[in-house]
């Protein structure tokens, strides 16, 4: 008599698969995520790379470094225009950050926002309170916060590797569609798993356009509206607010959150 059954053992092998697929990914997170971004920047570029290839003869690799150096000279130029306003901005910032972070431990800020909201006294007494009780709890949320910023920094260096494998991805990218494609049996099926190919291609590189553009649009829409609400440093929050934008679902919501704090907390 066996003591597990086959389906059994099929479902225990499968799962043990899955989870050592998933512990892979995650002990190798770093280079993930830098493919896949290579992947996003290479899918972002290729109608300005298509569009210049057209003008060079048909020379993909001419068409590629004219848009890696036209997209220098445009990073180039925006930092020169934004580095002084950014560089105005992020003291004050840098000022109002740790003043909340001192209402906050204190509790402080529970009756600067019950006076504006109207509470009563004991509502305000009682939000201080519970502050002040968990500033051990906040204070490590806050490190914690710190030390994952620091990590990130430390990690630069994969972002810099982003652009040099998206070059690969934009000169090979139908010749790795062929290859992945070569280990399919049959043609039907291989004309299939083409076209599957094919529309999440142009799906993706739809995503991703889209995606720059709407933040595009929203760090203008932050920069002006934070300006016009006389928001402090509205230009290093209206950029900030643009690249989290790209980020979908998490993006947004942790904008609103840092523009409803800051207003809270200046006022």
């Amino acid at each position: 008599m066996q003591l597990i059954d086959r389906k059994t053992l099929s479902v225990l092998s499968t799962t043990l698969i899955v989870a050592a697929v998933l512990w892979l990914l995650w002990a190798a997170r770093l280079p993930v995520l830098t493919f896949l971004f290579a992947m996003f920047f290479a899918y972002l570029l290729e109608p300005a790379v298509r569009w210049v290839e057209r003008r060079v003869g048909g020379s993909r690799g001419r068409a590629i470094l004219i848009i890696y150096l036209a997209l220098v000279a445009v990073i180039a130029g925006a930092i020169a225009v934004a580095a002084p306003r950014v560089a105005r901005d992020a003291p004050a910032l840098a000022k109002t950050l740790p003043a909340i972070a001192d209402q906050i431990s204190s509790g402080d800020i529970a009756f600067q926002i019950g006076r504006s909201q109207g509470w009563s006294h004991q509502t305000r007494q009682a939000a201080a309170n519970w502050l002040r009780a968990h500033r051990d709890d906040l204070t490590a949320i806050v490190q914690s916060v710190g030390a994952r910023v620091a990590e990130v920094s430390a990690n630069l260096g994969w972002v810099l590797l982003i652009p040099i494998l998206a070059i690969f991805f934009l000169k090979d990218k139908g010749r790795l569609g062929d290859a992945i494609l070569a280990f399919v049996s049959g043609d039907a099926e291989r004309a299939f798993w083409r076209n599957v190919v094919n529309d999440l291609d142009r799906m993706l590189a739809h995503f991703i356009r889209a995606q720059l553009l709407l933040a595009m649009a929203a760090m203008i829409a932050y920069t002006t509206f934070l300006a016009a609400m006389q928001f402090p440093a509205p230009f290093g929050l209206g950029v900030l607010g643009g690249f989290l934008e790209f980020i979908p679902f998490i993006g947004p919501a942790i904008t609103a959150v840092l523009l409803l704090l800051v207003g809270i907390f200046t006022g």
